[in-house]
């Protein structure tokens, strides 16, 4: 049987007396043809299902990683039910032999190597069920695939293995907004299935999230990308997989050699290695050998910046920020991502160097920290001065393609996610601030109206995208974390997560840019892989616009929670959130009329707790302990400071 669509993948048809029934998987609007979502809510299971005439046809399938094997093993389910009130013959054809797709249990009644046909009759209201068990790289026989067990069994088992493994990390118990709650689990799930384990030991952490058949394939290793995902990991409490990765040679090599010209890899290698202790407490990983490696590191920093001289030569050239690059296609250019991920990546050695008390070290960060700053404020002044702007954009230079084109997400987003700066950075007690800060909002707002301006199909809430595609992308969450840092923009990043829920390429899933769909019925259309960079940043966001802790110990709570989730009834509840040295941290804010409660489970290093809702600014009236007595707070901001030994408080405000 020849397939309709394409000889490279596993389809099904129904044949009715001739008629053949298949869903065009590349339709865009598959979604009012294919029912599609996640089994039960959350994987490992994908749930499909069609029409073939009077026949509805399910489909669930999973894939396990057999360590001991090293394999990727795919299971599948096909029930077949008889929606009509007569019996139906029919043949259920699939496009390649049992040796391939290894039948569970029914066997076909023909068989070969491009077909297997199944003659099936059902009377009305009855169903069928169907098993099969395939191996992505061929490594295993038929025989071991049918001794590994039916597909319920290892479901079953597989989702025993998730649950343990999800409930030793930060999990959300409840949220107003309901589908974050799962959406979390499903996203941490993506990404471990993108964990490969080559032969030499190293363990990747591979760019593809599920690469979409045709579309071009991100299932390999990004220099710049694995750290960011890797810090993810350690704040969701994934110590182990992260230190894993970490150890892996790539990753080893990041601090040491550019890879396409990515020079925010290297300050991103230490601010892994920053993240890891501030939230592990690990001391003893940190022994003289990798301490010589981060102080190497560092000095690559240095390296890779443009020279002072008094020679003469263009001002960029001699700026003393960081030489051009090449960046998510910006480039090759100077780019603000490499001097801002460079501030936040000299910020960690300091605070590696200041756990250790290294303090010629941390003297040599800090005068490193302060002249590339006042460089990078020069070169913006002299970049707003010469194209008469009151903001900044990615790139110094008017030469970047995108800067040109003057329409894509690449304006200023991307430059914040790929630096994680400046919000995180601050978290590391980076203080410098400057031009970039002055027109840090006005930056942000202008991406706003560019969006709006713009010629392509930009939505509201959507940074934009690329490549012709500029309607959205998987990083539209990842962009706004930053804007954590803006008193004026920090509660609209549910905005930003709102709109890919809203716009999905597939469950929980999305291109790295994708076009419009057909209508609100239908899935986006991407236009390259689906992307587990972007998706890891989606956690981020999630995470950190409810907690985020500073490696001073003070926990923020609530910084970016949207007015909207103020209301009488409203529940914000997280369990086992790592704070500083290997603790975790369960809360729970309650929200009622004029009032909200918090709980949190106690702590045991000195770690102070500020609520900082943005609803609350200029509304506090005042805030008791359990025992009635007064809290410190400051209404105008909106914060409440609460000690370690208090753990409970009621917070009063005015609605109005």
């Amino acid at each position: 049987m020849e397939t309709p669509l394409d000889k490279n993948i596993i389809q099904y048809i129904v044949d009715i007396d001739g008629e053949r029934f298949f869903p065009d998987e590349f339709s865009k609007e598959q979604k009012k043809i294919i029912k599609w979502k996640i089994d039960d809510d959350v994987n490992p299971c994908t749930y499909s299902s069609w029409r073939a005439g009077p026949l509805e046809l399910i489909f669930r399938h999973f894939s396990w990683k057999l360590n001991s094997e090293n394999a990727i093993v795919i299971f599948t389910d096909v029930k077949i039910k008889n929606k009509s009130s007569k019996k139906v013959k029919f043949y259920f054809l699939i496009n390649c032999g049992k040796n391939a797709h290894v039948p569970l249990g029914k066997e076909p009644q023909k068989n070969s190597k491009n077909e297997m046909i199944f003659q099936l009759a059902l009377k009305n209201k009855k169903s069928i069920s169907l098993e099969f068990a395939s191996n992505v790289d061929g490594s295993l026989k038929p025989k071991t695939l049918r001794g590994l067990g039916n597909f319920n069994e290892n479901l079953t088992l597989l989702k025993k293995y998730y649950n343990q493994e999800l409930n030793k990390q930060a999990t959300q118990v409840n949220l107003p907004n309901k589908k974050l709650v799962n959406l979390y689990k499903n996203l941490q799930i993506t990404l471990w299935y993108s964990i490969v384990r080559e032969k030499n030991g190293d363990i990747e952490l591979r760019g593809s999230g599920g690469n979409p058949h045709t579309f071009y394939q991100y299932d390999r290793t990004f220099s710049h990308d694995v750290p960011d995902m890797v810090n993810q990991f350690i704040k969701d409490g994934d110590f182990d997989r992260a230190r894993s990765i970490i150890e892996s040679s790539y990753f080893q090599k990041l601090g040491l050699t550019l890879e396409q010209n990515y020079l925010d890899a290297i300050p991103k290698y230490i601010i892994s290695y920053a993240t890891y202790l501030q939230f592990s407490g690990d001391e003893k990983y940190y022994n003289k050998r990798l301490l010589d490696k981060l102080k190497t590191v560092s000095r690559m920093i240095s390296k890779h910046r443009t020279r002072k001289t008094k020679k003469p030569a263009p001002f960029l050239c001699k700026s003393g920020i960081m030489k051009k690059s090449n960046t998510l296609d910006n480039g090759s250019d100077y780019l603000l991502v490499d001097n801002f991920a460079a501030l936040h990546g000299l910020a960690s050695y300091k605070y590696i160097c200041k756990y250790f008390e290294i303090n010629k070290e941390v003297e040599w960060a800090d005068r490193q920290i302060n002249d590339l700053n006042n460089c990078l404020n020069k070169a913006i002044d002299a970049a707003m001065n010469r194209r008469k702007t009151d903001y900044y954009m990615c790139a110094f230079e008017d030469k970047t393609k995108f800067w040109k084109r003057g329409y894509d997400g690449n304006w200023l987003g991307t430059s914040l996610m790929m630096s994680t700066f400046p919000w995180n950075a601050s978290l590391k007690e980076l203080n410098c601030t400057g031009t970039w800060e002055k027109y840090f909002n006005k930056s942000i707002r202008t991406c706003k109206k560019l969006a709006k301006e713009s010629n392509y199909n930009i939505p509201a809430y959507s940074w934009g995208a690329w490549w012709g595609h500029e309607f959205g992308t998987v990083y539209n969450a990842g962009m706004t974390i930053q804007t954590l840092y803006s008193e004026k923009f920090r509660s609209k990043i549910i905005n930003s997560i709102e709109f890919l829920i809203n716009n999905q390429s597939a469950p929980n899933q999305w291109g790295e840019s994708f076009d419009e769909a057909a209508d609100s019925k239908s899935w986006t259309i991407p236009a390259t892989d689906l992307e587990t960079w972007g998706l890891s940043f989606f956690k981020h966001a999630i995470l950190e616009m409810c907690i985020a802790v500073k490696t001073d110990g003070n926990i923020i709570l609530g910084r970016g929670i949207p007015d909207k989730w103020i209301y009488n009834g409203s529940i914000i509840q997280w369990n086992s959130v790592p704070i500083n040295n290997s603790e975790k941290l369960d809360f729970k804010i309650s929200i009622g009329d004029g009032q909200f409660h918090f709980k949190s489970s106690q702590r045991k290093n000195n770690a102070p707790i500020i609520l900082n809702i943005p609803y609350m600014r200029n509304k506090l009236a005042y805030a008791l302990t359990l025992k009635g007595e007064n809290l410190r707070i400051n209404k105008k901001k909106g914060t409440i400071i609460l000690p370690r030994s208090i753990n409970q408080a009621t917070i009063y405000f005015s609605s109005n």
